[in-house]
């Protein structure tokens, strides 16, 4: 029999076993909560099966958590919600014999400073941490989010409200918690992430939003130099929208129309 102790006091649920907890096995997904609905909650659903199914986590419990969800947002009008799945609850050690899945959902309110930065951007800073390259694990959000929590800490003040991040081959990647969109000549470019970031599902609504007015989007390595040459930049994921990009370290950028034009077009969906 093993046993588990939280602050030197024993805990006798199986939360202290929770392989999410342990190892990081396990993958999330975080959405804003608009008028007591859940945006995107179809595409956030699926991209939970679809992420499972790439770790072999079998059988989520998916009508379960639809339900669970359900209740718990019935007396949230805004806020964010994460739903986090777990390979299982068991015995240490990295086999997992005969997984039963669980998950975990939590709730926040909603911060004040998200709509402050969509209409005044942001300052950004390149990170020293670097994400490393992985194909089994590039795309999806699983649990271990430790490269992004060295980065993050990198800083403390308020003077940066977003770290770029880099892999080992100097390819910018992402943010820490959000995706990356360049602006050059009226065109969307996007680093690829079949090597490692996470294909979060703002981003993939700011490609469909963007193919539907008619903007070209391109998807491809991206590197600094990138960075300095495009005319505009932006980070988005599910909570924050579309935040601009005044300022990577001491390069400035200008405000940009096709921007604009996007978190307009966004502002019909969220």
């Amino acid at each position: 029999m093993s046993n588990s102790y939280r602050n030197g006091e024993l805990i006798t649920s199986d939360v202290a076993t929770d392989r999410a907890l342990l190892y990081g096995d396990g993958v999330f997904t975080t959405l804003v909560i608009k008028d007591g609905k859940g945006l995107f909650i179809e595409e956030h659903f699926q991209r939970l099966l679809k992420d499972c199914h790439q770790l072999k986590i079998n059988n989520p419990p998916l009508n379960d958590i639809k339900n669970s969800f359900a209740s718990i947002i019935k007396n949230i009008n805004q806020g964010i919600v994460r739903i986090s799945v777990s390979r299982s609850s068991g015995e240490r050690g990295y086999l997992c014999v005969n997984p039963i899945p669980v998950f975990w959902i939590s709730t926040s309110q909603w911060p004040a400073h998200i709509e402050t930065f969509r209409a005044s951007g942001i300052n950004v800073r390149y990170c020293q941490q670097r994400l490393s390259q992985n194909s089994t694990l590039a795309g999806i959000k699983h649990c271990n989010r430790l490269e992004q929590v060295l980065a993050r800490n990198e800083w403390q003040s308020d003077d940066y409200q977003e770290g770029l991040m880099l892999d080992t081959a100097d390819q910018v990647i992402e943010g820490t918690m959000s995706n990356l969109f360049l602006v050059k000549n009226n065109q969307l470019i996007t680093p690829n992430l079949t090597l490692s970031g996470v294909e979060g599902i703002m981003r993939q609504k700011i490609i469909e939003i963007a193919k539907f007015e008619n903007i070209d989007v391109k998807v491809t390595t991206i590197l600094v130099d990138d960075l300095n040459a495009a005319d505009a930049a932006f980070v988005t994921n599910s909570v924050i929208g579309i935040w601009p990009i005044n300022r990577i370290d001491n390069h400035c950028f200008v405000q940009n129309p096709l921007i604009k034009k996007l978190q307009q077009s966004l502002n019909k969906f969220i």
